[in-house]
């Protein structure tokens, strides 16, 4: 008879799908903020370098 009910309890739980979207939520939030991670970890060599000449640039402008 417990198998019985742990069969129907492993069913049950096959067909439940109520968690489903959260976690499909949950992995798409997962891949924008990794996508945006890795962006600004690419982009931010040439930010640093393009700030550092807007830098220089003001500074010698200036006459400072």
């Amino acid at each position: 008879m417990q198998r019985c009910q742990a069969r129907s309890f492993v069913r049950t739980l096959l067909r439940d799908d109520a968690g489903a979207t959260s976690i499909e939520y949950a992995l798409i939030g997962t891949l924008v903020s990794t996508f945006i991670i890795v962006a600004l970890t690419a982009f931010a060599d040439s930010e640093n370098a393009l700030f550092q000449h807007i830098t220089t640039t003001v500074t010698a402008a200036l006459g400072s």
